[in-house]
C-alpha cells in the first residue's frame, strides 16, 4: 500500500506493484526508496498518470485555482516590495517632520534588506516545511500557500495600522517571509497538480498572475499615494500625512490575503463543502440570488461614482502643489477654528495669512503673519491685499472661514446685526475672491476653501439669518465652480467646501455645552485635520461633518411631512 497525492498535493491511498526504477522522486532530493517508488506511482499506473498542459491548461479548474492564488498573493508581495520605501518616508516625514533624509534613505535601504532575507528564508522553510507535510504529515502541500495567505493578512493588517516607523519592519519582514514561502513552494504544487512533464510550460501560465496583479495592485497603491501627496522641492511626490498617504491600498490587499486564505482552504479540504453551498445557492429563492448581486453591483457602482465625482469636481485636469511656495490665506484667523488652521498650516512649513479684527491670543509660528483686516470694508480689504501681494506674493489657497451667529429670532434681532450676519458670512467671500482670484485663474492655480455649515440645508429656530447666509455661501460656491469652468476655463483652480454641524467655539459652547446637545458637538481638532487634509490634498470637494449628515443636502427633496420633522428638532437646539 502506497500513497500518491490528490489533486491538490494530499496523500491517497493506494495499491501498486511494487516496482524500482531509474528515476527518482523530483520534489525531494533527498527521498528513501520507498519515498522513490511513491514518487513513480504516476508513471507506473496508467489510471494515476497525470498529464495536463498546453490549452488543456485553461479548462481544467485546479488551475484557475492556483492562478487565482498566485494573483491574489504576488499582488501583495509585489505592492509591498515595490512601496515600503514609500511607506517608510511618508511614516517619518509625519513622525518626525526634523528627520534626516539621509537617515531615511538608510531605513528605507533596511526594509528591502529585510524583504529579501525575509524572502529567502521563506523559500528555505517552503522547501524542508512542504516536504514534511507530504512524506511525514501526510497532509497537502497546499498548506504552505495556507500559511503564506495567514502571514500576508497579518501583515497588511499591520500596515494598515503601524503609524510609528520605528515598528514597520514587522510588514517588510512578514511579507518577505509569505512571499518566499509563495515562491518556494509553488513549482512543486503545480508538478504534482499538472505533472511533471509540462511543468515549464504550466509554470510560465501560472506565473502570468504575477504580472497582472502586480501591476493592477501598483497602480492602484500609486493613485492613493498620488491622491494624499504633493510635488516637493525635488520635483518628486510628496506626502506628509503619515499612515492616510497609502492606507487605502492596504485595505484592498487585506481583503485580497483574506481571499487568497479562503480560496486555499477550499482547495485542501473545503471542496465538498463548496460544492454544497453551490448546491445550496442553486435552490435558493430568486429574490435572495438577485439580492446579493444587486448589493455587490451597487456598492461597485458607489465606488465608481465616487471616482467619477473627484474626476467632475476636478475638471479632469490634475494638479500639483509645492507648499514651499503656496501663500494661504485664513479669516476669522484669530478665532477657534481659524486660530487652529492656521497653526496646522504653519507647523507644516506652508506660509499662512490671518486675517481678523482680533489679533492672535499667542504669538504665531515663524511662518504665519497676522494682517488686522475688516474683511467687509473693501477699502480696508483692498489695502491689506496689496500689502500681502507686496510682501508675500499672490495668496494661491483662501479659506474664508469668518463667521458671525447671532442667535436669536427674527423679531429680537436688530437691522444692525442682521446685515452685519450678511456682510460677514457672504458679502465677505465675494470681495475676497475679488481680490485673489484673478491671480488664481491667471495661473490656472489655485484653491478657494468655504467654511459653511449644515444649516445651508436645515433651517431652524434663532438661527434664520445665519441659514440663509450659509446657503448663501453654499450657492456662491457652486456658482464660483460654474464661472471657473465655463466664464474662465481656469480647469485647474479648485474650489471646496465644508459643511460641520455645531463645533464647540467658545459661542457655541456657552449656549449648550452641557445638557442632551452635548454629544452632538464636533471638537475643533478632527474638524480642522479634515480640512487641513483637504487643502494638502489639491482636489476640489464637498464635505460634510459628521459625513452621515450628507443626507441633509437632500432635505428638500423629502416629503413635506418628513421634512418638517427633521427641522423641528432644531427648535431647541440653541434656545438658552
Amino acid at each position: 500500500l502506497l500513497e500518491t497525492t490528490s489533486e491538490f498535493g494530499a496523500p491517497v491511498p493506494i495499491t501498486v506493484p511494487i516496482e524500482i526504477s531509474e528515476t527518482s522522486s523530483l520534489l525531494s532530493s533527498n527521498a528513501s526508496i520507498r519515498d522513490d517508488l511513491e514518487g513513480n506511482v504516476a508513471h507506473k499506473d496508467p489510471s494515476h498518470h497525470v498529464d495536463i498542459r498546453g490549452l488543456r491548461l485553461f479548462v481544467n479548474t485546479k488551475f484557475w485555482f492556483l492562478f487565482a492564488l498566485m494573483g491574489l498573493l504576488s499582488g501583495i508581495g509585489l505592492m509591498t516590495i515595490n512601496n515600503i520605501g514609500n511607506d517608510a518616508t511618508a511614516l517619518w516625514r509625519h513622525y518626525d517632520p526634523e528627520t534626516d533624509p539621509t537617515y531615511i534613505t538608510k531605513r528605507r535601504a533596511m526594509h528591502v534588506s529585510i524583504l529579501s532575507i525575509c524572502s529567502f528564508v521563506g523559500r528555505l522553510l517552503s522547501g524542508v516545511g512542504s516536504d514534511i507535510l507530504v512524506r511525514r504529515l501526510q497532509a497537502s502541500r497546499t498548506w504552505c500557500l495556507t500559511l503564506a495567505s495567514a502571514i500576508f493578512t497579518i501583515a497588511q493588517l499591520l500596515a494598515l495600522t503601524i503609524s510609528d516607523p520605528h515598528y514597520l519592519f514587522l510588514v517588510s519582514s512578514l511579507c518577505g517571509l509569505a512571499y518566499g514561502f509563495l515562491f518556494g513552494v509553488f513549482p512543486s504544487i503545480v508538478a504534482e497538480v499538472f505533472g511533471i512533464h509540462g511543468l515549464s510550460t504550466n509554470w510560465g501560465f501560472i506565473t502570468l498572475a504575477p504580472v497582472l496583479s502586480g501591476n493592477i495592485f501598483n497602480l492602484f497603491y500609486g493613485a492613493v499615494f498620488d491622491a494624499h501627496s504633493v510635488i516637493g522641492k525635488d520635483g518628486d511626490r510628496v506626502c506628509e500625512l503619515g499612515l492616510e498617504c497609502y492606507r487605502n491600498a492596504y485595505v484592498v490587499t487585506l481583503f485580497s490575503g483574506l481571499a487568497a486564505l479562503a480560496v486555499s482552504l477550499v482547495s485542501i479540504h473545503l471542496q465538498p463543502l463548496a460544492i454544497k453551498l453551490l448546491q445550496a445557492w442553486f435552490s435558493t429563492p430568486r429574490s435572495v440570488k438577485t439580492a446579493i448581486p444587486t448589493i455587490l453591483a451597487l456598492l461597485s457602482l458607489q465606488k465608481a461614482s465616487s471616482v467619477l465625482s473627484q474626476a467632475v469636481l476636478n475638471n479632469f485636469n490634475a494638479d500639483s502643489y509645492d507648499w514651499s511656495k503656496e501663500v494661504v490665506v485664513v479669516t476669522g484667523g484669530s478665532g477657534g477654528l481659524g486660530d487652529l488652521l492656521v497653526r496646522r498650516l504653519a507647523g507644516k512649513g506652508i506660509k499662512v495669512i490671518s486675517l481678523d479684527v482680533m489679533p492672535p491670543r499667542t504669538p504665531l509660528p515663524p511662518s504665519a503673519f497676522f494682517y488686522k483686516a475688516d474683511i467687509t470694508s473693501s477699502a480696508n480689504l483692498a489695502e491689506i491685499a496689496q500689502a500681502i501681494r507686496s510682501e508675500h506674493g499672490d495668496p494661491t489657497v483662501l479659506v474664508n472661514n469668518a463667521g458671525v451667529m447671532k442667535i436669536k429670532t427674527m423679531l429680537t434681532e436688530s437691522e444692525e446685526e442682521i446685515r452685519q450676519v450678511f456682510d460677514v458670512n457672504v458679502i465677505a467671500n465675494f470681495l475676497l475672491i475679488k481680490e485673489f482670484l484673478p491671480a488664481m485663474i491667471k495661473r490656472n492655480h489655485g484653491h478657494i476653501v468655504t467654511i459653511a455649515s449644515l444649516a445651508s440645508f436645515i433651517t431652524g429656530v434663532q438661527n434664520v439669518d445665519y441659514s440663509c447666509s450659509k446657503a448663501g455661501a453654499l450657492a456662491l460656491h457652486e456658482g464660483l465652480a460654474q464661472e471657473l469652468r465655463h466664464a474662465y476655463n481656469a480647469k485647474k483652480v479648485r474650489t471646496s467646501i465644508v459643511h460641520p454641524t455645531y463645533i464647540r467655539t467658545p459661542l457655541i459652547d456657552k449656549v449648550h455645552g452641557q445638557g442632551k446637545f452635548k454629544p452632538l458637538l464636533l471638537e475643533p481638532e478632527p474638524v480642522v485635520e479634515t480640512i487641513l487634509n483637504h487643502i494638502l490634498s489639491g482636489n476640489s470637494g464637498q464635505i460634510f461633518l459628521p459625513g452621515r449628515y450628507s443626507v441633509g443636502a437632500a432635505l428638500r427633496g423629502w416629503p413635506s411631512w418628513l421634512q418638517e420633522a427633521v427641522r423641528s428638532t432644531q427648535q431647541n437646539v440653541l434656545a438658552h
